[in-house]
């Protein structure tokens, strides 16, 4: 799970520094059941999933996202969004 949630942070991450005005921040909650990881930017528009050619230099990351993690999401807040992901203990 450590490293999935590695490259599923980075991708957040990288991300919302590309969309943010201002710093980026980021939520880590961890229980017996999941991992879940939030993180927040205040860039406009909603991200949603490329399917941009096979040699395009972005437009993987979300969909990376999708399917190396459990449940993922994007949820407006304060002035920007959320983009969470979330991954079952022991997964």
């Amino acid at each position: 799970m450590l490293r999935r949630a590695e490259l599923l942070v980075s991708e957040l991450v990288t991300n919302a520094i590309r969309q943010a005005r201002a710093p980026v921040e980021m939520e880590v909650e961890l229980d017996d059941r999941r991992l879940r990881v939030e993180v927040y930017d205040n860039g406009e528009g909603v991200p949603q999933i490329e399917h941009e050619g096979l040699w395009a230099d972005h437009g993987r990351g979300l969909i990376l996202v999708a399917r190396l993690s459990d449940r993922w999401g994007v949820e407006p807040a304060r002035d920007g969004k959320r983009v969470w992901f979330e991954l079952a203990s022991g997964a």
